[in-house]
């Protein structure tokens, strides 16, 4: 998973096709050891409702009641480690889509929109890249795909026709609250490959408001993505450069979210133009 290879062992039989299917894109038959290897198993304790144990390399990680606690248990798990030991890229707390050969990329805090915003693009034929964590190279500035499993909620699930029909059964039937979401329920073959950075976009939710798209001073883009970038910390100056040529490069805008349909029009109409950005 993104130059991290995750071992997961289990005796829960049910959590099985549930991970094979959301994790598929990461699937790897190399014979490099792991990073870290993950223990899920079923335990009994009396006046103890929490059923299920995660363990990562021996050390209890958490203890669920449900399936669908489980998955959410790992996909956060994973995504951390990776979000946190990448050292080849700067990871920001974002989605992003592509079309054309070139990325929409999308952060925002929890709660903004930017998981049902990137379902929404790829219903409309853009590409997959990530719901939640962006990654890019500090070598080349190009997006490279993350496709983790989406969480979308009830709520969201009811804007994009036709979805939940797609999710098979085991993993609808152990979820917890958020519909867990492979990206290629999305559209089968919907993953992109890495590419150049066409525009950076921070959406809002604003539900009521009319929906709006304004061009921002580069400066507080940057500002903002320093703000939600992951791994700042271990990249330090290498990680500010880079941002600071993406935003340097690309146009950078606020997106006012007051209607689904309405936003991926301004975001469709943004990148009718092509940018570049030199390394």
């Amino acid at each position: 998973m993104v130059d991290r290879v995750f071992e997961l062992r289990t005796s829960v039989m049910a959590f099985l096709p549930v991970m094979d299917h959301l994790f598929a894109p990461f699937a790897c038959a190399g014979s490099d050891p792991p990073s870290a290897v993950y223990e899920v198993h079923e335990f009994e304790r009396p006046a103890d409702r929490r059923r299920y144990e995660a363990r990562k390399d021996g050390e209890t990680v958490g203890r669920v009641s449900s399936i669908g606690l489980l998955v959410d248990l790992l996909v956060r798990e994973t995504t951390n480690e990776v979000v946190s030991e990448a050292t080849r890229y700067i990871a920001i707390h974002a989605a992003a889509a592509a079309r054309d050969g070139r990325a929409v990329v999308m952060p925002a805090p929890p709660g903004q929109g930017k998981t049902t915003m990137v379902a929404a693009l790829v219903h409309h034929g853009w590409d997959f890249l990530t719901d939640e964590a962006v990654l890019i190279s500090t070598a080349d500035g190009l997006v490279r795909p993350f496709p983790r499993p989406l969480s979308i909620s009830p709520g969201s699930m009811r804007l994009l026709p036709g979805l939940r029909e797609r999710i098979p059964a085991p993993t609808t039937s152990y979820r917890h609250y958020d519909h867990h979401v492979a990206p290629d329920d999305l559209r089968p073959g919907c993953v992109s490959g890495p590419v150049p950075i066409g525009g950076v976009v921070f959406p809002r939710y604003a539900p009521g408001a009319a929906t709006a798209l304004e061009p921002i001073p580069r400066a507080g883009a940057l500002l903002d993505l320093l703000k939600g970038t992951f791994n700042l910390d271990a990249l330090g100056g290498k990680g500010v450069e880079t941002l600071a040529r993406i935003v340097g490069g690309v146009p950078c805008y606020r997106l006012r979210i007051g209607g689904l349909a309405s936003a991926v029009d301004e975001i469709q109409r943004s990148h009718v133009r092509t940018w570049t950005v030199t390394y």
